[in-house]
């Protein structure tokens, strides 16, 4: 890998694309948001970048906007595949997630690192790996391995990515166990995904159903909403760090959606929540990104936290013009 997987967090996408009968101005309609002064770029054909709203400091937060030209067809089906939006060179391993089959999805999750396996046999609660107590104990229950290190450490995590998918496709935020950080108490992917979605509230006020689906999934009924997952492996600073993503696609609002969500990473990084949007508006199809993404303490010498996340929205604020390059929704400038 050549880059920090900080800009892997670019990978929960939601695009929505108006009926086709609607008419909105784009000034009118950008009213309000952090790209409010910019309108007159975006109407000149520039492509446009602006720190977004962040609900605490380990956020990183841009949003990125274009405009499409009338005339130009834009198409949803390339994004059912998850990885469209994680282009080659961001990972090592990825693929899709059977929900109704966790244990066949998961067998290509290998670790395939004897050192990495010994951090995870000797867990702890800290922030050396996010896992819950209980996940914490499991590790430590293993003891040494009679079938080889890696081995039973990959037995032990695929158990436990179909628990925590499991949870959250059943129960939502709500299902996502905490991280047991030791005498630093505990954090939560799910208090970053709620937080940082009641803080985007200029989106709310455009897309109220899809807002409350974001914080009440699985509760909220989206009509014809297909759910699915996938997992990642990337490399970050010669480790491997898994993730784990839900998407679904369906008509909230009227519209037609597809929201991408990472709900939980082993180590390093945290939740993360990408917008995507094709708005059709008077002068073309408006294309927005917005990116929500957390940093997590590192162990070892280290920045602050304001410190991580300046160097993390730096790699975001350069990666997501590339992003939009790469799902080919923006003509380079």
């Amino acid at each position: 890998m050549r880059h920090p997987p900080l800009h892997l967090l670019c990978l929960i996408a939601l695009l929505a694309a108006a009926p086709a009968n609607a008419e909105r101005d784009l000034r009118e309609f950008l009213t309000g948001t952090p790209i409010e002064d910019k309108v007159d770029q975006i109407l000149a054909g520039e492509r446009v970048t602006n720190t977004s709203i962040r609900s605490g400091e380990r956020e990183m937060a841009v949003g990125f906007a274009c405009l499409v030209p009338p005339g130009r067809a834009m198409s949803l089906d390339r994004f059912r595949n998850p990885k469209v939006s994680m282009p080659e060179r961001f990972r090592d391993e990825d693929g899709p997630i059977d929900i109704d089959d966790l244990a066949g999805s998961l067998a290509a999750v290998k670790l395939g690192n004897r050192s990495e396996a010994r951090r995870y046999l000797g867990a702890k609660p800290g922030w050396e790996l996010s896992l819950s107590t209980e996940e914490i104990a499991a590790f430590q229950a293993l003891g040494p391995p009679a079938g080889g290190e890696v081995a039973a450490v990959e037995g032990e995590l695929r158990k436990q990515f179909a628990e925590r998918i499991r949870r959250f496709h059943e129960q939502g935020l709500a299902g996502i166990a905490p991280f047991d950080r030791g005498d630093d108490g505990s954090t939560s992917a799910a208090s970053d995904l709620e937080a940082t979605t009641k803080a985007i509230v200029p989106f709310q006020a455009r897309f109220p159903q899809a807002h409350e689906a974001l914080l009440r999934f699985p509760q909220v009924d989206v009509p014809e909403t297909e759910t699915f997952y996938y997992w990642a492996r990337v490399n970050v600073l010669g480790r491997p760090v898994f993730l784990l993503s839900q998407r679904a696609v369906g008509h909230p609002d009227g519209v037609e959606m597809m929201v991408d969500r990472q709900f939980y990473a082993t180590q390093f990084v945290g939740a993360a929540q990408t917008i995507t949007a094709l708005v059709p508006v008077n002068e073309g199809t408006l294309v927005l990104l917005l990116n929500h993404s957390f940093v997590d303490r590192w162990t070892g010498p280290s920045f602050t936290v304001g410190g991580k996340r300046a160097v993390g929205q730096g790699i975001i604020d350069a990666i997501l013009p590339r992003m939009a390059d790469t799902l080919g929704l923006c003509e380079a400038g």
